[in-house]
Parts: structure tokens; C-alpha cells; sequence
């Protein structure tokens, strides 16, 4: 507070100045309040929040942050990159891994916990597709990932039933995926399906050619390819790989691949 009436006056208004250090953190709500007290007691509160934002920088590279194909057992794939900087640049293949399924049973109104241990991993990746939804009438479930600080870090919440949350780098520790129900039916079946991709590089998603180092304003070429991903019928025959762009201090980067051959 930079000033304020050291009393009050029944019927006459005044004025309280507040201010704030230039130090508030740039990118960021914040939030405070100013009492006001008399004789002794609490009064009430005047809340002040704002948004200190900051401009969004060029990145430093951009790249493409997936790839799509169906019906591929062996395949290969090449995509560009731009460099906005120079130094030190690596690409390197993660997967493929088949699609994993975690069941549930829902109740309208109600919510469903899947809990996964993420531990090294570069991405997690939850799908609920309408096809596997157990449901003779209308249906609408919603998805929720929640990091293991309990913080909401995706939510899918689009109409009926085809549902996607990710996120790249987690931390390690318990996540949770939160199925919320909009439904006409006392309960239903569902299965989730998910991937874990490990943050160390290894599987049948290779890296063929890619540049060794980065030259600012330079366009470069990855070229990958894949081998024994077997066509089939049911989830297990979903893929999702990744090709992680690096520098000197680690991943940055990631940029998915998804093959259905299901």
C-alpha cells in the first residue's frame, strides 16, 4: 500500500494506492489482496490480480511434432527442420511400442482413477477411442491427466467419446488419468488405451540420417525408418514412437510417430 486515509468519514469516499516490485515472475498469474481494517478488526479485502506476460520467442528449431501412417509394417519417412540457432544437434529414434489397455466401469456423474508409474520416460500418451466404449446409447466420457504433484496437466473434454491427453518429459512419480462420465446408461464398460515411450533411445524406429550439429537459418532433413511392426487386428497393433531433437543440454524436443496397422 503507497497510501491510503489514516480514517474514515461516514458518506465520503477515498483513495488507496497500491503498488507492485517490477520483480513479479514474467509468464504468470499472481494474486494478492489489501485488508481493510478499523478499530482493531478485519473489515473486508480488495483482491488484485493480474497477468504479468511475457513475448513468445522464436524457437529454435521447429519441426514437425508428429507423423501419421496406417497399414506399414516396414516403413521409412523423412521430414525437415529449420535451425534458429548453432551448436550442437542429435536425433534419435524411441520405440515403436505396441498400445497398452487399462479397463474401467463407470457410473453416470461419476469419476474413474487409472494410475501409472512414469520413471525415465521421454512420453505418455492416453486414448480412449469410441470403439472401445461399451455403450448401447449416448455417451460422453472426458479425460483428465494429473501430474504426481496432483496438478491437471491435460484435459480432453470434446463431444461423445474420442478422447486424447499426452505429455512429454514427465516428471517420475504416480500420474493419474481421471475418466469423468455424461451418460444415459446406469454405468458402462471402457478401455483406455496407452503408451510409454523410455527417454532412452532404443526399439525398431531408427534414425537414419540426420545432421550432426546445428547452423543458424539452415533447413535439414531427418530420415527415418521402421521394420517389424506386424499389421493385425485389436490394439496391440497401434504404435507410437518418437524421434527426440537434442543439443548440448538434453532433449528438447519430440516429434511422434503413430502407425496403425490395426
Amino acid at each position: 500500500v503507497i497510501s491510503a486515509p489514516a480514517s474514515a468519514t461516514v458518506g465520503r469516499k477515498a483513495t488507496v494506492s497500491v503498488g507492485w516490485p517490477s520483480s513479479v515472475p514474467g509468464d504468470e498469474w499472481f494474486l494478492g489482496a489489501v485488508s481493510h481494517a478499523a478499530n482493531g478488526f478485519l473489515k473486508g479485502l480488495t483482491l488484485i490480480e493480474g497477468e504479468n506476460t511475457i513475448e513468445p520467442k522464436t524457437p529454435f528449431l521447429d519441426y514437425p511434432f508428429d507423423r501419421y501412417f496406417s497399414g506399414v509394417v516396414d516403413g521409412e519417412d523423412s521430414f525437415s527442420v529449420n535451425f534458429a540457432y548453432s551448436g550442437s544437434y542429435s536425433a534419435k529414434g524411441h520405440g515403436l511400442e505396441p498400445g497398452a489397455l487399462s479397463s474401467g466401469t463407470i457410473a453416470q456423474g461419476d469419476w474413474a482413477k487409472h494410475e501409472v508409474e512414469l520413471s525415465g520416460h521421454a512420453y505418455f500418451q492416453v486414448y480412449l477411442p469410441d470403439f472401445l466404449v461399451d455403450s448401447e446409447s449416448y455417451s460422453d466420457l472426458d479425460l483428465y491427466l494429473v501430474n504426481p504433484f496432483n496438478q491437471i496437466v491435460a484435459v480432453s473434454q470434446g463431444p461423445g467419446n474420442d478422447e486424447f491427453v499426452e505429455v512429454a518429459f514427465p516428471m517420475d512419480g504416480t500420474w493419474a488419468v481421471y475418466v469423468y462420465a455424461y451418460i444415459e446408461e446406469p454405468s458402462i464398460d471402457y478401455q483406455l488405451l496407452y503408451w510409454k515411450l523410455s527417454a532412452t533411445p532404443g526399439g525398431n524406429l531408427n534414425v537414419d540420417g540426420a545432421p550432426t550439429a546445428a547452423v543458424l537459418g539452415s533447413e535439414e532433413y531427418i530420415d527415418i525408418s521402421w521394420s517389424a511392426a506386424p499389421i493385425g487386428i485389436g490394439p496391440g497393433f497401434l504404435y507410437v514412437g518418437a524421434i527426440s531433437h537434442s543439443d548440448e543440454n538434453g532433449p528438447f524436443g519430440l516429434t511422434i510417430v503413430e502407425i496403425d496397422n490395426s
